[in-house]
Protein backbone atom coordinates (compact mmCIF):
# COMPACT_ATOMS: atom_id res chain seq x y z
CA UNK A 1 0.00 0.00 0.00
CA UNK A 2 1.32 3.33 -0.92
CA UNK A 3 2.07 5.74 1.81
CA UNK A 4 -0.36 8.51 1.61
CA UNK A 5 -0.68 11.74 4.05
CA UNK A 6 -3.21 14.03 4.53
CA UNK A 7 -2.70 17.50 6.32
CA UNK A 8 -3.49 21.38 6.07
CA UNK A 9 -1.40 23.41 3.87
CA UNK A 10 -0.97 27.09 4.95
CA UNK A 11 0.60 30.18 3.26
CA UNK A 12 3.10 32.65 4.80
CA UNK A 13 1.54 36.61 4.42
CA UNK A 14 3.55 38.61 6.27
CA UNK A 15 6.88 38.59 7.93
CA UNK A 16 8.81 40.74 10.41
CA UNK A 17 12.08 40.83 9.11
CA UNK A 18 13.50 42.26 12.70
CA UNK A 19 12.49 39.34 14.51
CA UNK A 20 13.68 37.02 11.71
CA UNK A 21 16.80 38.54 11.15
CA UNK A 22 17.70 38.46 14.94
CA UNK A 23 16.86 35.20 15.15
CA UNK A 24 18.97 33.68 12.68
CA UNK A 25 21.75 36.07 13.28
CA UNK A 26 21.20 34.88 17.51
CA UNK A 27 20.29 31.30 16.97
CA UNK A 28 17.96 31.95 19.45
CA UNK A 29 15.60 29.26 18.95
CA UNK A 30 16.61 25.61 17.83
CA UNK A 31 13.23 24.95 15.73
CA UNK A 32 12.04 26.45 12.24
CA UNK A 33 11.97 30.91 11.35
CA UNK A 34 8.08 30.61 11.38
CA UNK A 35 8.04 32.14 14.85
CA UNK A 36 8.62 35.48 12.61
CA UNK A 37 6.02 34.99 10.30
CA UNK A 38 2.27 35.48 10.19
CA UNK A 39 0.16 33.03 7.93
CA UNK A 40 -3.38 31.38 7.49
CA UNK A 41 -4.89 28.36 6.18
CA UNK A 42 -5.08 27.98 2.59
CA UNK A 43 -6.06 24.89 1.84
CA UNK A 44 -7.48 21.92 4.96
CA UNK A 45 -7.60 17.94 4.92
CA UNK A 46 -5.22 17.91 1.54
CA UNK A 47 -4.21 14.67 0.26
CA UNK A 48 -0.56 14.34 0.49
CA UNK A 49 2.23 12.07 -0.80
CA UNK A 50 5.41 12.39 0.59
CA UNK A 51 8.87 12.53 -1.47
CA UNK A 52 12.00 12.14 0.40
CA UNK A 53 12.75 13.45 3.78
CA UNK A 54 12.04 16.83 3.29
CA UNK A 55 9.25 17.45 0.88
CA UNK A 56 5.17 16.57 0.65
CA UNK A 57 3.52 17.06 -3.01
CA UNK A 58 -0.05 18.16 -3.03
CA UNK A 59 -1.90 15.34 -5.67
CA UNK A 60 -4.22 18.18 -6.81
CA UNK A 61 -0.67 20.56 -7.77
CA UNK A 62 0.00 17.30 -10.62
CA UNK A 63 -2.23 18.23 -13.50
CA UNK A 64 0.24 16.45 -16.25
CA UNK A 65 3.76 14.44 -16.33
CA UNK A 66 5.16 17.98 -16.88
CA UNK A 67 4.76 18.62 -13.56
CA UNK A 68 6.42 15.53 -12.31
CA UNK A 69 9.63 16.57 -14.36
CA UNK A 70 9.29 20.15 -13.02
CA UNK A 71 9.38 18.82 -9.45
CA UNK A 72 12.17 16.38 -10.12
CA UNK A 73 14.08 18.86 -11.65
CA UNK A 74 13.08 21.41 -8.42
CA UNK A 75 14.55 18.99 -6.39
CA UNK A 76 17.97 17.92 -8.26
CA UNK A 77 18.71 21.68 -8.60
CA UNK A 78 17.57 22.38 -4.97
CA UNK A 79 14.94 25.47 -6.11
CA UNK A 80 12.21 26.32 -4.28
CA UNK A 81 9.16 25.99 -5.07
CA UNK A 82 5.12 26.04 -4.12
CA UNK A 83 5.00 22.31 -5.86
CA UNK A 84 7.30 20.88 -3.25
CA UNK A 85 5.66 21.57 0.55
CA UNK A 86 7.77 21.57 3.54
CA UNK A 87 6.29 20.83 6.88
CA UNK A 88 6.13 23.64 9.24
CA UNK A 89 9.21 22.66 11.51
CA UNK A 90 11.27 22.96 8.48
CA UNK A 91 10.68 26.87 7.20
CA UNK A 92 14.20 27.88 7.95
CA UNK A 93 14.23 30.80 4.98
CA UNK A 94 10.24 31.93 4.87
CA UNK A 95 8.91 34.42 1.73
CA UNK A 96 6.06 35.85 1.52
CA UNK A 97 3.46 33.34 -0.27
CA UNK A 98 5.62 30.30 0.77
CA UNK A 99 3.19 27.34 1.15
CA UNK A 100 3.84 24.67 3.72
CA UNK A 101 1.89 21.45 5.06
CA UNK A 102 1.06 20.90 9.08
CA UNK A 103 -1.28 18.66 10.95
CA UNK A 104 -0.01 15.96 9.06
CA UNK A 105 -1.48 12.32 9.43
CA UNK A 106 -0.30 9.49 7.40
CA UNK A 107 -3.24 7.29 6.32
CA UNK A 108 -2.68 3.73 7.64
CA UNK A 109 -5.63 1.67 6.34
CA UNK A 110 -8.07 0.66 3.79
CA UNK A 111 -11.09 2.57 5.47
CA UNK A 112 -9.11 5.52 6.16
CA UNK A 113 -7.88 5.67 2.20
CA UNK A 114 -11.82 5.40 1.61
CA UNK A 115 -13.23 8.15 3.25
CA UNK A 116 -10.60 10.58 1.32
CA UNK A 117 -11.10 9.05 -2.10
CA UNK A 118 -14.91 10.02 -1.54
Amino acid sequence: MEQIYIGDINIIIKINRKLLNFVKKYDVIDADNLVACEYILAKKDVILIKINDFYFIDIDSIKNFNELNNIQHYIEENIESNLLLKEENNIYDPFIGQLFVSNVKQLTNKNEYRKILK
